[in-house]
Protein backbone atom coordinates (compact mmCIF):
# COMPACT_ATOMS: atom_id res chain seq x y z
CA UNK A 1 0.00 0.00 0.00
CA UNK A 2 1.19 3.13 -0.98
CA UNK A 3 2.49 5.82 1.24
CA UNK A 4 0.14 9.05 0.70
CA UNK A 5 3.28 11.19 1.99
CA UNK A 6 5.99 9.90 -0.67
CA UNK A 7 5.71 12.04 -3.77
CA UNK A 8 4.67 10.27 -6.93
CA UNK A 9 6.97 8.99 -8.97
CA UNK A 10 4.97 9.01 -12.25
CA UNK A 11 7.29 10.30 -15.13
CA UNK A 12 6.05 13.89 -16.76
CA UNK A 13 5.29 12.73 -20.09
CA UNK A 14 2.75 10.50 -18.74
CA UNK A 15 0.90 13.46 -17.46
CA UNK A 16 1.54 16.22 -20.49
CA UNK A 17 0.61 14.30 -23.79
CA UNK A 18 1.15 17.49 -25.96
CA UNK A 19 4.89 17.86 -25.23
CA UNK A 20 6.18 15.78 -27.65
CA UNK A 21 4.22 17.10 -30.74
CA UNK A 22 5.11 20.62 -29.54
CA UNK A 23 9.14 19.59 -30.10
CA UNK A 24 8.35 18.05 -33.50
CA UNK A 25 6.99 21.24 -34.61
CA UNK A 26 9.77 23.39 -33.03
CA UNK A 27 11.96 21.57 -34.28
CA UNK A 28 10.41 21.05 -38.04
CA UNK A 29 10.07 25.41 -37.73
CA UNK A 30 14.26 25.48 -36.88
CA UNK A 31 14.93 23.49 -40.04
CA UNK A 32 12.89 25.36 -42.53
CA UNK A 33 13.95 29.17 -41.46
CA UNK A 34 17.53 27.35 -41.80
CA UNK A 35 16.54 26.44 -45.12
CA UNK A 36 14.70 29.39 -46.40
CA UNK A 37 17.60 31.70 -45.04
CA UNK A 38 20.23 32.98 -48.15
CA UNK A 39 23.65 31.83 -48.04
CA UNK A 40 26.07 34.31 -48.55
CA UNK A 41 27.20 34.01 -52.01
CA UNK A 42 30.72 36.29 -53.45
CA UNK A 43 29.66 38.23 -56.47
CA UNK A 44 30.55 37.15 -60.45
CA UNK A 45 31.98 39.06 -62.33
CA UNK A 46 29.34 39.41 -65.64
CA UNK A 47 30.77 37.31 -68.51
CA UNK A 48 32.14 39.32 -71.51
CA UNK A 49 29.38 39.36 -74.49
CA UNK A 50 30.72 37.77 -77.80
CA UNK A 51 29.79 40.53 -79.92
CA UNK A 52 30.56 43.41 -77.26
CA UNK A 53 33.37 45.79 -79.30
CA UNK A 54 37.08 45.16 -78.35
CA UNK A 55 38.65 48.38 -77.90
CA UNK A 56 41.00 50.08 -80.12
CA UNK A 57 44.29 50.48 -78.30
CA UNK A 58 45.39 54.03 -77.89
CA UNK A 59 47.59 55.42 -80.79
CA UNK A 60 51.73 55.69 -79.59
CA UNK A 61 52.69 58.92 -80.39
CA UNK A 62 56.56 59.64 -82.01
CA UNK A 63 58.92 60.49 -79.91
CA UNK A 64 60.24 62.68 -82.85
CA UNK A 65 58.41 64.63 -84.91
CA UNK A 66 59.03 63.38 -88.59
CA UNK A 67 59.76 66.39 -91.11
CA UNK A 68 58.46 65.92 -94.54
CA UNK A 69 60.86 66.49 -96.97
CA UNK A 70 60.25 69.61 -99.55
CA UNK A 71 59.46 69.20 -103.08
CA UNK A 72 61.85 70.32 -106.11
CA UNK A 73 61.87 73.36 -107.12
CA UNK A 74 60.60 73.26 -111.00
CA UNK A 75 63.68 74.00 -113.07
CA UNK A 76 63.86 77.48 -114.83
CA UNK A 77 62.32 77.64 -118.07
CA UNK A 78 64.83 77.63 -121.20
CA UNK A 79 64.51 80.70 -123.16
CA UNK A 80 64.53 80.59 -126.78
CA UNK A 81 67.44 82.81 -127.17
CA UNK A 82 69.71 80.49 -125.54
CA UNK A 83 69.27 78.28 -127.76
CA UNK A 84 72.31 77.58 -130.10
CA UNK A 85 71.62 78.16 -133.80
CA UNK A 86 72.22 75.08 -136.13
CA UNK A 87 72.30 73.64 -139.36
CA UNK A 88 68.98 73.98 -141.06
CA UNK A 89 67.72 77.00 -139.54
CA UNK A 90 67.47 78.82 -142.72
CA UNK A 91 65.94 76.50 -144.75
CA UNK A 92 63.11 75.95 -142.02
CA UNK A 93 62.27 80.05 -142.01
CA UNK A 94 62.20 79.66 -146.08
CA UNK A 95 60.33 76.38 -145.62
CA UNK A 96 57.72 78.14 -143.23
CA UNK A 97 57.36 81.23 -145.50
CA UNK A 98 56.68 78.72 -148.72
CA UNK A 99 54.26 77.06 -146.76
CA UNK A 100 52.19 80.15 -145.77
CA UNK A 101 52.05 81.17 -149.69
CA UNK A 102 48.92 79.25 -151.41
CA UNK A 103 50.37 78.42 -154.42
CA UNK A 104 54.57 78.35 -154.01
CA UNK A 105 56.87 78.60 -157.10
CA UNK A 106 58.72 75.17 -156.46
CA UNK A 107 61.17 76.19 -159.42
CA UNK A 108 61.98 79.33 -157.40
CA UNK A 109 62.65 76.74 -154.42
CA UNK A 110 64.40 74.93 -156.24
CA UNK A 111 66.80 77.31 -157.24
CA UNK A 112 67.07 78.66 -153.86
CA UNK A 113 68.08 75.08 -152.34
CA UNK A 114 70.92 75.34 -155.11
CA UNK A 115 72.34 78.62 -154.14
CA UNK A 116 72.49 77.71 -150.82
CA UNK A 117 74.31 74.59 -151.67
CA UNK A 118 76.93 76.65 -153.73
CA UNK A 119 76.95 78.20 -150.17
CA UNK A 120 77.82 75.32 -148.61
CA UNK A 121 74.39 75.05 -146.52
CA UNK A 122 74.12 71.61 -147.47
CA UNK A 123 71.70 70.67 -144.92
CA UNK A 124 69.62 73.67 -145.73
CA UNK A 125 69.91 72.65 -149.21
CA UNK A 126 68.88 69.21 -148.89
CA UNK A 127 65.84 70.43 -146.17
CA UNK A 128 64.85 72.63 -149.45
CA UNK A 129 64.76 70.06 -152.19
CA UNK A 130 62.95 67.44 -149.68
CA UNK A 131 60.13 70.30 -149.44
CA UNK A 132 59.63 71.06 -153.12
CA UNK A 133 60.33 66.55 -154.19
CA UNK A 134 57.73 65.63 -151.48
CA UNK A 135 55.18 68.24 -153.28
CA UNK A 136 56.37 66.11 -156.96
CA UNK A 137 58.78 68.61 -158.32
CA UNK A 138 60.84 66.45 -160.36
CA UNK A 139 64.02 68.44 -160.47
CA UNK A 140 64.15 68.41 -156.53
CA UNK A 141 63.67 64.66 -156.58
CA UNK A 142 66.49 63.94 -159.14
CA UNK A 143 68.67 65.69 -156.83
CA UNK A 144 68.01 64.00 -153.59
CA UNK A 145 67.88 60.55 -155.87
CA UNK A 146 70.95 61.63 -156.63
CA UNK A 147 72.66 62.14 -153.26
CA UNK A 148 71.66 59.12 -152.29
CA UNK A 149 72.76 57.09 -155.31
CA UNK A 150 76.00 55.31 -154.65
CA UNK A 151 77.48 55.75 -158.73
CA UNK A 152 76.15 59.50 -158.72
CA UNK A 153 76.94 60.88 -155.10
CA UNK A 154 80.00 62.61 -153.97
CA UNK A 155 81.36 62.67 -150.53
CA UNK A 156 80.86 65.87 -148.86
CA UNK A 157 78.51 67.62 -151.67
CA UNK A 158 75.48 66.96 -149.37
CA UNK A 159 74.27 66.22 -145.52
CA UNK A 160 73.76 62.67 -145.89
CA UNK A 161 76.96 60.40 -144.26
CA UNK A 162 76.42 57.86 -146.63
CA UNK A 163 74.75 56.20 -149.80
CA UNK A 164 71.65 54.79 -149.68
CA UNK A 165 70.39 52.98 -152.61
CA UNK A 166 66.15 52.49 -151.21
CA UNK A 167 65.97 55.97 -151.03
CA UNK A 168 67.56 56.64 -154.50
CA UNK A 169 65.04 54.51 -156.09
CA UNK A 170 62.10 56.61 -154.44
CA UNK A 171 63.34 59.94 -155.13
CA UNK A 172 64.28 58.70 -158.64
CA UNK A 173 60.58 57.39 -159.24
CA UNK A 174 59.28 60.72 -157.79
CA UNK A 175 61.41 62.15 -160.75
CA UNK A 176 60.23 59.69 -163.27
CA UNK A 177 56.87 60.30 -162.88
CA UNK A 178 56.95 63.85 -163.30
CA UNK A 179 58.12 63.10 -166.52
CA UNK A 180 62.54 63.74 -165.78
CA UNK A 181 63.96 61.42 -168.43
CA UNK A 182 67.25 61.39 -166.52
CA UNK A 183 65.68 59.73 -163.62
CA UNK A 184 64.30 57.17 -165.70
CA UNK A 185 67.79 56.30 -166.87
CA UNK A 186 68.82 56.78 -163.86
CA UNK A 187 65.97 53.96 -162.38
CA UNK A 188 67.26 51.47 -165.17
CA UNK A 189 71.25 51.62 -164.52
CA UNK A 190 70.08 51.55 -160.89
CA UNK A 191 68.18 47.78 -161.42
CA UNK A 192 70.79 46.89 -163.37
CA UNK A 193 73.27 47.37 -160.98
CA UNK A 194 71.14 45.77 -157.99
CA UNK A 195 70.33 42.72 -159.81
CA UNK A 196 74.03 42.09 -160.47
CA UNK A 197 74.65 42.74 -156.36
CA UNK A 198 71.70 40.21 -155.14
CA UNK A 199 73.30 37.40 -157.56
CA UNK A 200 76.36 37.78 -155.87
CA UNK A 201 74.97 37.19 -152.68
CA UNK A 202 74.39 40.67 -151.34
CA UNK A 203 71.57 40.67 -148.95
CA UNK A 204 71.00 44.65 -148.76
CA UNK A 205 70.28 44.44 -153.09
CA UNK A 206 68.26 41.09 -152.78
CA UNK A 207 65.72 43.05 -150.29
CA UNK A 208 66.00 46.41 -152.64
CA UNK A 209 64.85 43.84 -155.31
CA UNK A 210 61.75 43.36 -153.67
CA UNK A 211 60.66 46.52 -153.09
CA UNK A 212 60.79 47.13 -156.82
CA UNK A 213 57.72 47.78 -158.31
Amino acid sequence: MEDPLEPATTEPSAHRPWLWPLIGLIAAVTLLAVWLVPEERPLRQPLPRFNAPVPAPAPTLPSEEVATPAEPAPPPPVSIESEPVGDGDTARRLIAEFRDQPDPDLAAVYERAEQLRADAKLTDAWLIHFFAARKGYAPSALVLGTLSDPAYRQAGQDALEESDPAQALKWYKVAADGGDTEAERRLKNLRERTERAAAEGDEDAQRLLLQWR
